[in-house]
């Protein structure tokens, strides 16, 4: 049998959980920044390099300002890198051992890296090839997503039910108890958009990216990605892993790829993964990657939680230097 992967924190040691972002936050990074400061990242990154044949610098550097949000197959891999180097920073400056890790989408996979449980090249690898397979389940600019704010979830439900006709429109992210994510064919998006702010919303925003994530049109990718994922061993993490799928600690080292590939066509259980971390009397969120997208989700969860976006070497330092004073006052 099996060992159980939830880990019971250590409560007046580990008050703090680490969390990744997903796609969409790759022009918030400065990965110069990161190379020429840290020896830990630039190994990142130089193994990045060698498994994918291409530099996730240069990549960033390409488009100075302005990361598409779906290029083909690079920015999921990117993303992967800019985190994991991250977290080998911090890891490196403070060795912080957190209650839990937790990743939005692609993030799972930054969060089972940093807990131990995935080789990173193993999981850069897994992350190409869902970019891959992501890129190719649908015709290029014909889905799309779009963020629904302050309605309630049975009424978002209806109105993609009701717009969607011949076509696909379906929750696919449960961000925030105001922020639910719609995903489909743009068709079924057009329709329901006037009918979700006579409903109510306050907002409905597009997402910058060009298929259906996390819905049935994604089939065709998951089962590509199955196969992939019944090559890779899951070791037992030194910390808790939320599934988006479950919401929950993954349990049992084979089911972890189950869930990987269920979380690309199921919805993003985000409200629930961050509540059970709450729940574990986690006082500090640290989001490590580009951006600070989960940290605005976390202050709608609970406004009481400290957060601490982190995605360079300075601000990172800055980090070390607050917990380290905390522990001597």
């Amino acid at each position: 049998m099996e060992a159980n992967l939830s880990v019971q924190p250590n409560s007046h040691k580990r008050t703090l959980a680490f969390m990744f972002p997903g796609q969409g936050s790759e022009a918030a990074f400065d990965g110069q920044d990161f190379s020429v400061k840290s020896p830990s990242a630039k190994r990142v990154f130089e193994q990045a390099a060698d498994i994918l044949g291409w530099s996730v610098d240069d990549y960033l550097q390409s488009e100075p300002g302005q990361v598409s949000a779906l290029s083909a197959t690079r920015n999921q891999p990117a993303l992967l890198t800019m985190s994991v180097a991250t977290y080998r920073v911090l890891d490196e400056e403070e060795g912080i051992e957190p209650v839990a890790c937790l990743g939005h989408s692609l993030g799972e996979y930054s969060a089972l890296v940093a807990s131990g449980a995935l080789d990173f090249g193993q999981a850069l690898h897994c992350v190409a090839k869902r970019a891959e397979f992501m890129a190719a389940a649908m015709p290029p600019d014909s889905g799309g997503m779009a963020a629904i704010l302050c309605l309630d979830r049975k009424k978002v439900e209806e109105i993609c039910r009701l717009a969607a006709l011949d076509d696909v429109l379906e929750v696919a992210n449960l961000n925030a108890p105001e922020q639910i994510v719609v995903s489909g064919h743009l068709r079924a998006i057009e329709r329901a958009e006037p009918e979700f702010k006579k409903a109510g919303a306050r907002r409905v925003i597009r997402l910058k990216v060009s298929a259906a994530f996390h819905t049935q049109l994604m089939r065709p990718a998951a089962e590509e990605l199955s196969k992939v994922l019944a090559e890779v061993s899951f070791s037992k993490p030194r910390c808790s892993v939320l599934s988006n799928v479950t919401g929950m600690p993954h349990q049992e080292n084979h089911a972890i790829s189950d869930r990987l590939v269920e979380q690309v066509v199921s919805p993003v259980r985000w409200e629930d993964c961050l509540r059970w971390v709450l729940g574990q009397g986690v006082s500090r969120l640290v989001e490590l990657g580009p951006g600070s997208v989960l940290t605005g989700l976390a202050r709608r969860i609970d406004v009481t939680t400290q957060c601490f976006p982190v995605s360079g070497v300075e601000s990172i330092r800055k980090l070390s230097k607050s917990l380290r004073s905390e522990r001597l006052s």
